[in-house]
């Protein structure tokens, strides 16, 4: 190589050298420009593009991480004014893209948790709809009709005296009228009642003597032997439908069974309600397990970053034979040679074919990205698909005889429509403690190869499939080098192409190098708790055995 050709070389890359510096002084500029306006994402952008035009300025550097950090702080100052006015949805947005910016912000962290407390906060909720208040309105009390018994009472006999008269007086003490059922049978007891009130009274009493009562008005109650049969004759059933918002008819219902073993509860898809035909006391147990069953459940957004990237590279040097033999003819011998010209002949009977020389400098470097960034928001525990590509169609050819019976046959060309693209499947799982887990099921499928004519398209694939736990707002990072290939070949003259640097430039070298590498980064945000209250937790009170009902 000559010294002009060098100087040449040593030029142009220079040239390349100042072009990529102006370039990131230019970007710089504009990010500085767009930072002193607080236009926080435009400077973000040119900052990042500054720095990979010059990765080793650190100046580029410090102000990128300088605008992460003060993008973060203004989208977290923006929260706290939302979160003034109670524009509680707002405050988190912007909490959210403060922790995009900067995901070691604590302060948006701790905030974050506090608007999440705030929008599920009986005091701070949005104001309830029509079809809550009317459930709120005609929700059922637990006795229906209840007894008028504010007031608590105090009785007691020393001795044993006769039941019917002992209730008579509790009666009339509590000021309610008692009436017996003509089944009741007298008998004997002492009786010792201290502060409580009459419905506890009548349970004592009821419990301990086999009876039960039942609630005509709220002055009157009837007594009454506690057999199957009776029940069937004074129990009144009622029948009540209850409209769901966040849960299926077909699975309230099961789960209304199981734990209430009532069998009265019907389903309706149609209007997405349930229908219970049971005595009072235990429709309010399944109104009550409604309550806690129909609530609506966590959501989170998720945003995925995908990233493809392949790079071919090829080196081609030296010299190519167009063959790698010497063929050698003689002249005029189409029809055949006669004897006796083996006499006469000499070099200049002879034809030889020599190979032609070919000599190779070639260097070829392609990169190709594929890139998606979809932004989904879902429920916890429900499956979240993206499918991002097209339906590819591939031929199919078969053969059929041209008539019943006959042997000549005829191609007949059918296509198949297949996906080619990007499949993503994610189901979230919200846990209490404001942590994600996230089945994630990934997979990118390509044409390697378009086929001929003859042969069908060769179709690649890469598929990811894990469970992974983050924090909210942490992002997931897999990323790997699915694909090297490194292939060299050399072709020349045998023991000539064997001899240093001479043997390389009288054969054909050829070099290619095929890598594949995918980015996939996943980053889950909490949207809404779920609504749980005090009241969830606390144990709920459903009676016997053999009598499931809801009690104070």
């Amino acid at each position: 190589m000559s010294f002009k050709t060098v100087k040449n070389l040593t030029i142009v890359l220079l040239i390349g050298i100042m072009a990529g510096c102006a370039s990131g002084k230019v970007k710089f500029r504009k990010a500085e420009s767009f930072h002193k306006q607080e236009k926080y994402i435009e400077a973000v952008d040119y900052y990042m593009e500054a720095v990979k035009a010059k990765p080793h300025e650190a100046r580029y550097r410090l102000k990128l991480m300088e605008a992460l950090i003060e993008a973060s702080n203004h989208y977290y100052r923006r929260a706290l004014d939302h979160k003034k006015e109670k524009q509680f949805q707002l405050a988190l947005l912007e909490l959210n893209k403060a922790l995009e910016y900067n995901p070691s912000n604590n302060l948006a962290k701790l905030e974050k948790k506090e608007v999440l407390k705030a929008m599920q906060a009986p005091g701070q909720s949005q104001e309830k709809t029509w079809i809550e208040k009317i459930k709120e309105k005609t929700a059922l009390k637990h006795r229906v009709p209840a007894l008028a018994d504010q007031e608590k009472i105090s009785l007691k006999f020393g001795k044993k005296v006769e039941l019917k008269k002992a209730l008579q007086i509790l009666g009339e003490t509590a000021g309610i009228n008692i009436l017996f059922d003509a089944g009741f049978k007298n008998g004997k007891m002492a009786m010792v009642l201290e502060d409580i009130t009459i419905s506890q009274a009548l349970d004592r009493v009821c419990l301990i003597k086999g009876l039960f009562y039942k609630v005509l008005d709220e002055k009157t109650i009837i007594i009454i032997p506690d057999t199957p049969a009776k029940r069937k004759v004074f129990e009144e059933q009622i029948i009540k439908n209850y409209y769901l918002s966040n849960i299926k008819a077909e699975d309230c219902a099961k789960l209304m069974t199981q734990v209430t073993r009532i069998k009265n509860i019907t389903a309706d898809k149609r209007h997405n309600t349930v229908t219970v035909r049971e005595i009072p006391e235990k429709v309010a147990l399944v109104e009550r397990l409604i309550a806690f069953y129909d609530k609506r459940k966590a959501e989170v957004l998720v945003k995925v970053d995908i990233m493809e990237v392949n790079k071919d590279r090829l080196t081609e040097y030296g010299t190519e034979f167009s063959q790698y033999q010497v063929g050698q003819s003689l002249v005029g011998a189409d029809q055949g040679v006669k004897g006796n010209r083996f006499y006469f002949l000499d070099a200049s009977d002879f034809s030889f074919t020599i190979p032609t020389i070919v000599y190779k400098l070639l260097e070829s470097d392609s990169d190709s990205r594929v890139i998606a960034r979809p932004q989904v928001r879902g429920e916890d525990g429900e499956k979240i698909n993206i499918n991002l590509g097209d339906k590819v169609p591939f031929p199919r050819t078969s053969f059929v005889p041209f008539a019943t019976g006959g042997q000549d046959q005829q191609p007949i060309t059918s296509y198949d429509l297949t996906d080619v693209g990007i499949e993503i499947t994610i189901i979230p799982h919200v846990h209490h403690d404001g942590e994600i887990t996230m089945e994630l099921d990934f997979k990118l499928t390509f044409i390697t190869s378009p086929g001929t004519t003859t042969l069908p398209p060769t179709i690649g694939n890469r598929a990811v499939k894990t469970r992974i736990r983050l924090r909210d707002g942490e992002t997931g990072i897999m990323a790997g080098l699915l694909r090297d290939e490194d292939r060299k070949s050399k072709k020349g003259i045998p023991g000539l192409n064997r001899v240093p640097i001479l043997g390389s430039l009288l054969s054909s070298n050829r070099k290619q190098v095929s890598q594949s590498d995918i980015i996939l980064r996943v980053t889950p945000y909490i949207i809404r708790m779920p609504d749980i209250e005090e009241i969830d937790l606390e144990p709920m009170e459903s009676g016997t055995e053999d009598h499931i009902r809801l009690k104070k």
